[in-house]
């Protein structure tokens, strides 16, 4: 089976490009009947942290024009069987319309990839964005969603064509999960990282303000890009206590040097306004580190707050004494990050690994070429997926 995969890769790394990595390098170095043919859809002409609305549709324009012409030559050339398409939402919609148009035209299944958190809002705020979306999801022959929350909003929005399948954690972090020993001198007590964009709707500014007033913080790793202005104010902030003499910029970081980061951190904090499935976080729990992060997208149920054994606190948005409450209870008693680093690792080797999810995938791309024939399955997260939309 040929696929056709429309994702980007890095820079910068994490996020989608990193769950293309995780794909690519499944499928390259293993025997399977599956052909992965990869289109890069990174957009080169802008940093990441630059959020311009004309820079965005600019540079929009010109990404769309590549995909398209891409696309129409490998229809043409290598004539897949399926494609398979990720989308961040947004006025990015456009380009997945023009793709499915073309894709339908040339009579080709297309899957699109939701790799958003933000879906239960557009769907109560049913604006432009909502409406494209569901054109969207009307046009393809299977959408996926990476969390719960959203694949209930497009079920109860009439839609079947809904998967609900989570991001897997790479195999080297899963053989590097397998090896870890957690005990209360493994974890540098004291030691919290962040991992991202360094930018105001990923809290980075609640984060800070947050570790000003909490003394048990000896260390705040913050691995990202970061515009000038941003780190200013950041640093601003951080000079209330002992002159910042806490707080360390790394920018951006090679793979190894995240994990590396990770394994020697006690906490990974992630308070953004929204997220879809933060690979950051199942990262993380593999190795160990008990988790801060805001209750968007897929975050409760990667953390399974609700359970028995959860992974991590998840606190609210905007809100800076949350993050002082959530620092405060680790600080009192160290084996609670070790109870939760290692709830986090059994459930990554338990949920998140790579065989199981590309089985998943592998089921939503024979779907789709089956569809002819109305065929119908649930995977492990109890989803039922129907051709009869």
């Amino acid at each position: 089976m040929k696929v056709l995969l429309l994702s980007p890769l890095p820079p910068p790394h994490g996020g989608i490009a990193g769950w293309t990595l995780t794909i690519l390098e499944h499928y390259r170095n293993s025997k399977f009947e599956y052909d992965i043919i990869h289109q890069d859809t990174a957009v080169r002409a802008r940093r990441v942290t630059n959020t311009s609305l004309l820079l965005r549709i600019i540079t929009g324009v010109c990404v769309t024009e590549r995909i398209y012409s891409y696309l129409e030559k490998q229809l043409l050339e290598q004539r897949p069987d399926v494609i398979h398409i990720t989308s961040s939402a947004s006025i990015a919609l456009l380009k997945d319309i023009l793709l499915l148009r073309l894709a339908r035209k040339h009579n080709v299944p297309c899957i699109i990839h939701f790799r958003f958190g933000r879906i239960p809002d557009l769907q109560r705020a049913k604006n432009w964005e909502w409406y494209l979306l569901c054109k969207v999801v009307r046009q393809s022959k299977l959408s996926i969603v990476i969390d719960r929350v959203s694949y209930i909003s497009l079920m109860e929005s009439g839609f079947n064509n809904v998967a609900h399948i989570p991001n897997p954690v790479s195999p080297d972090i899963e053989k590097r999960a397998l090896s870890i020993k957690l005990n209360p001198v493994t974890k540098k007590r004291g030691k919290v990282v962040f991992i991202g964009h360094i930018i105001p709707n990923k809290g980075i500014f609640e984060l800070v303000k947050a570790s000003v007033t909490s003394p048990e913080i000896d260390e705040l790793i913050l691995v990202g890009p970061c515009e000038k202005k941003i780190k200013h104010k950041i640093l601003t902030l951080a000079k209330k206590r002992t002159y910042a003499s806490w707080l360390t910029f790394t920018g951006s970081l090679e793979r190894n040097e995240v994990i590396n980061q990770l394994l020697d951190a006690s906490i990974l904090v992630l308070p953004s306004y929204t997220e879809g499935f933060p690979n950051v976080i199942i990262e993380a729990m593999a190795m160990g580190c008990a988790v801060i992060a805001t209750n968007v997208g897929a975050i409760p149920e990667m953390l399974n707050i609700d359970s028995k054994n959860p992974c991590g606190i998840c606190i609210r948005p905007k809100k800076t004494d949350d993050l002082v409450e959530a620092f405060s209870y680790f600080s009192e008693d160290n084996s609670r990050i070790v109870a939760m680093g290692q709830n986090g690792i059994d459930r990554v080797l338990s949920s998140y690994t790579m065989s199981t999810i590309s089985r998943e995938y592998e089921r939503i791309w024979q779907n789709a070429i089956d569809s002819g024939t109305n065929k119908n399955y649930d995977n492990q997260y109890g989803i039922n997926v129907t051709n009869d939309h």
